[in-house]
C-alpha cells in the first residue's frame, strides 16, 4: 500500500516563500518527485502554498514550551518520528515520557501498557516519512486500538 501525504513536505527554509528555486539549490531537501502535484490534487487553494509555508515558517520560529500541558493530554496519542528528523529521537522519547509513555514496565504478558505510543521509523527524514512502508501499519494498529 503506498501513503501519500495530505501536504507538502515543509522547506528547511521556512520563514520565507517558497519556490522551486530552493529545491534547485538544494536538492538533497526537497520533496520527492510530485509532492506538489499530490499537494494541489488535495488544496483547497493551490496559489495560497507560499502563505502556508510563510505561516508555517513563522510558527517553528516561535519559541514555546508545551512541557507543563503536555501531561494534560489523556486521549491515546500517537507520537511518529523519522530517525533522522528535526526533531531529535531524544526530544521525541522525552516528549513520550511527558505523556506517561515509557515510565513503566508493560509486563511480561503487556497487559499494563500506557495508552500512548511512540514510533521512530527508521531510515527516513522529516520529507520521506510519508512514504516509509512502516508508516502505514504502524497507524492501523494503533487505530485499531482504540476501536477495540
Amino acid at each position: 500500500m503506498t501513503t501519500s501525504p495530505p501536504w507538502p513536505a515543509i522547506s528547511a527554509w521556512t520563514g520565507s516563500t517558497w519556490s522551486a528555486t530552493r529545491w534547485a539549490a538544494a536538492p538533497a531537501c526537497a520533496p520527492p518527485s510530485g509532492t506538489r502535484d499530490e499537494y494541489a490534487a488535495v488544496a483547497p487553494d493551490v496559489d495560497a502554498f507560499p502563505t502556508l509555508m510563510d505561516k508555517t515558517g513563522k510558527l517553528i520560529s516561535s519559541d514555546y514550551d508545551w512541557t507543563d500541558e503536555v501531561p494534560g493530554i489523556t486521549v491515546p496519542t500517537l507520537l511518529v518520528y523519522a530517525d533522522t528528523d528535526s526533531i531529535t529521537t531524544t526530544h521525541a522519547a522525552e516528549f513520550f515520557g511527558l505523556l506517561g509513555g515509557g515510565s513503566t514496565d508493560g509486563g511480561w504478558d503487556g497487559s499494563t501498557p500506557t495508552p500512548m505510543r511512540l514510533a521512530i521509523i527508521p531510515n527516513t527524514t522529516h520529507y520521506n516519512i510519508w512514504y516509509a512502508p512502516q508508516l502505514p501499519p504502524i497507524v492501523a494498529d494503533f487505530l485499531a486500538e482504540q476501536a477495540d
